[in-house]
């Protein structure tokens, strides 16, 4: 498929429930580079990064759209899960490390639990009206 061409402005945002359809009907990088300056774009990205287990990316993401938009609640709620989930593998690394094994399992199980809670309930950081 060709790339969309793009008024030389390039200022315009989508609805967040446009830009759902665009991230699947032209694939997530076409739908960024189209409304490059949105935050739901770039929190949807990192949702994506998110589930698929590339935190440093998600977190960049998220970043990237509060810069943006410092109010928007997407990307607030996104940033807090990645950092959670960052610090409770870290708490189970440094658990596993000096021996304490059970503490280590609890901490995995809970940074999973975060991961598969967003992975069955994704959309809900997003409100399509």
């Amino acid at each position: 498929m060709p790339p969309i061409s793009l008024p030389s402005n390039n200022h315009f945002s989508l609805p967040p429930n446009l830009l759902f359809l665009l991230f699947f009907c032209l694939g997530f990088s076409d739908a960024l580079r189209l409304n490059s300056n949105s935050p739901d774009a770039l929190s949807l990205r990192g949702l994506v990064l998110f589930l698929s287990g590339r935190l440093p990316q998600a977190l960049q993401h998220a970043t990237s759209a509060l810069r943006l938009d410092p109010g928007h609640e997407p990307a607030q709620r996104l940033r807090k899960r990645v950092k959670d989930v960052e610090r409770l593998k870290e708490e189970g690394n440094s658990a596993f490390k000096i021996g304490k094994l059970q503490d280590a399992l609890a901490r995995y199980t809970e940074c999973l639990d975060v991961r598969c809670f967003f992975i069955s309930s994704p959309w809900h950081f997003f409100s399509f009206g």
